[in-house]
């Protein structure tokens, strides 16, 4: 089982909200994963955002990097914007993708070599492995993440602050599943959810480095946002 969680802000958020989201849920997931050096996660964090958050929080983004140096963590590979690539001419697409490799590079140094790319909104179709093959001349060979590869009932109940710490213990795990949510949702959207952080992290120190997603496992003109299948127009 593999956990993923999401950081993200809009540009435009406010100083104040993005202060009580860091000392919430962003620097109390770190302090877990740094007193538990056995928990393995990935962390997707948009490009941009990671921008900002070093030019803010810079002493977060150090501690970040220490985690990934340490192998505890693999961030993702993903868009420069958090836009939903599906619905970009092919040319942007590629430019969304190769922007946000050279971004994260820039700041994460050389330990970054992803090997999972997280599509905004898990957004996907064929136009993206057509601009940009995760194997080509680009060097890349990471998997794209899907709905295919999630746990969509767990995802839905951590994300559903009615479901208590308790009964989402009981829920059944798939080992063959990822769990992608949004860090925010430890802490500061639901504080308890941090307890089951932290029991996801003493009990399960699963590898993060033999994913078995296939690597073009996305051959429908189909993909899906916001809970609908959306018809990919070609041509």
């Amino acid at each position: 089982m593999n956990l993923l969680l999401h950081f993200y802000q809009p540009p435009n958020q406010k100083s104040e909200i993005l202060k009580k989201v860091v000392s919430e849920s962003y620097e109390p997931i770190v302090a877990l994963l740094e007193r538990n050096p056995r928990a393995k996660i990935f962390i997707n964090i948009q490009p941009r955002f990671l921008q900002r958050l070093l030019n803010e929080y810079p002493e977060l983004v150090n501690r970040v990097k220490k985690l990934l140096d340490k192998q505890q963590i693999k961030i993702t590979a993903t868009s420069k914007s958090h836009t939903v690539l599906p619905l970009l001419p092919d040319v942007e697409i590629k430019y969304q993708i190769e922007e946000g490799e050279r971004i994260l590079k820039e700041i994460l140094g050389q330990n970054w070599q992803p090997e999972l790319f997280f599509p905004p909104e898990i957004a996907v179709n064929y136009n993206i492995y057509k601009s940009y093959p995760p194997t080509g001349e680009a060097g890349n060979n990471y998997k794209i993440l899907t709905r295919e590869n999630l746990n969509l009932e767990l995802i839905k109940a951590l994300r559903d602050g009615r479901v208590n710490t308790e009964n989402l213990q009981k829920m059944p795990v798939d080992p063959e599943k990822m769990i992608a949510v949004d860090a925010e949702v430890f802490g500061h959207h639901y504080r308890d959810r941090l307890e089951w952080l932290l029991q996801y992290m003493e009990n399960f120190q699963s590898p993060i480095s033999n994913l078995q997603f296939p690597i073009s496992n996305f051959q429908s003109p189909i993909y899906v946002l916001g809970g609908r299948e959306l018809v990919e127009r070609r041509g």
